[in-house]
């Protein structure tokens, strides 16, 4: 009964949350059910609501944009993706869904990204080599769009740079050198940092998690001299003077610190680190830097220097 009015709901009204509340109804009585023919019967239902609501929503050819129905379409889409995966739909059906959608909309973040990790998902169950066509979906929505500092950059970033360090890991990369698989990495990881600065205050933790991820990443692959002439790279081209990033940029300091702290002792210079340490603290004042700075004089006998250090924090 209630799936009846639910059916002379929608036809009468036509609006976008009716639709939503109806699937989240069916979608209920699909949890709930244990039963393998209800599951079946209840899937089918949610499908053909889903699609039902899709050609009902859809903005027709050449209308004008509206992002409220775009975000309605979007969450419906990857809805729809969703539950027809769970059902056991063939890649393919999905993959077609999330194309179309994604040709629509390729400023659609959240669709992308979806969709590139559904072509790599095939591209494991069938051996193939579809890591270059994810990639494309991605590097599509990142063209689009144009505006610096959009919210939806640094989602299509992170998944960007993880689809390109796991092509290189798994050997999908066809022809490329490692060479050429480094620079693709490296290439996300700067136009991903790029993206997020110069920043909002809400996204220093997308900004911060970037640069953490790429300066690791240096110090793993080319060493700890590289990751230093990145850094320094990067406060050169960026300029991160705001003081709402004190605490980003010191949390950074202290992670090539580190790097040069845990060097072995016989490649380690004390020099360069007491180097990084002054400039760390110039230009950020940070507590943590004056404190790992104090102990890192204590750890080698030098009290004096460490007394001196204490004094300035005051």
């Amino acid at each position: 009964k209630s799936l009846e009015l639910f059916e002379k709901a929608v036809l009468m009204v036509k609006e976008e949350e009716i639709w939503i509340k109806y699937a989240d109804f069916v979608d209920a009585l699909l949890n709930q059910s244990s039963d393998d023919k209800e599951i079946k019967k209840f899937g089918k239902i949610m499908v053909m609501i889903l699609k039902r609501a899709l050609k009902s929503i859809s903005p027709r050819e050449n209308a004008p944009n509206n992002e409220r129905t775009d975000r309605f379409c979007s969450s419906l889409t990857l809805r729809l993706a969703d539950l027809m995966l769970r059902l056991g739909n063939q890649l393919g059906e999905v993959e077609s869904l999330l194309k179309r959608a994604a040709s629509k909309n390729p400023k659609d973040a959240d669709i992308s990204v979806f969709l590139s990790s559904l072509l790599v998902r095939k591209c494991a169950v069938n051996g193939e080599s579809n890591c270059v066509g994810a990639e494309n979906v991605l590097m599509n929505s990142l063209k689009a769009i144009k505006e610096p500092g959009d919210s939806r950059l640094p989602k299509l970033w992170e998944a960007y740079i993880g689809l390109c360090l796991y092509s290189s890991a798994n050997n999908f990369e066809r022809s490329d050198s490692q060479v050429m698989a480094g620079n693709k990495i490296k290439e996300g990881f700067v136009k991903a940092i790029e993206a997020c600065a110069p920043f909002e205050y809400k996204q220093q933790q997308s900004f911060l998690v970037f640069s953490q991820g790429y300066l690791s990443w240096v110090l793993q692959t080319e060493g700890v001299s590289q990751m230093l002439a990145c850094w320094d790279e990067m406060l050169a081209k960026l300029g991160l003077t705001d003081p709402r990033t004190k605490d980003t940029v010191s949390q950074l300091w202290m992670l090539v610190i580190r790097a040069h702290i845990n060097q072995p002792s016989h490649q380690r210079s004390n020099d360069v680190i007491r180097s990084l340490f002054e400039k760390g603290s110039e230009r950020c004042g940070s507590d943590e830097i004056f404190s790992e700075y104090r102990d890192f004089e204590m750890s080698l006998g030098n009290v004096q220097a460490a007394g001196s250090i204490i004094w300035r924090m005051q």
